[in-house]
């Protein structure tokens, strides 16, 4: 990971993107980029993501938070 992209997120910002996007991470829904994008837009905070990452960055962290779980819940069995 290039340092460029390394704490592109603030706490509060992945804590806004975990609560969000809790079905995708949790209930392994689809991570999909039109609702992804769909669903920021109708927050004032997300608009503001958008315009600071690019989408795809905002989807690899989901993707990362969507592995984490699952490493958490295999770790608990």
């Amino acid at each position: 990971m290039s340092p460029s992209v390394r704490n592109v997120f603030t706490a509060t910002e992945l804590d806004r993107m975990q609560k969000l996007f809790g079905n995708m991470i949790e209930q392994y829904y689809p991570i999909s980029k039109p609702r992804i994008k769909m669903t920021l837009e109708k927050e004032d905070w997300g608009i503001k993501m958008l315009k600071k990452v690019s989408l795809d960055t905002i989807v690899n962290r989901l993707k990362f938070e969507r592995r984490q779980n699952r490493a958490s819940e295999m770790s608990k069995l």
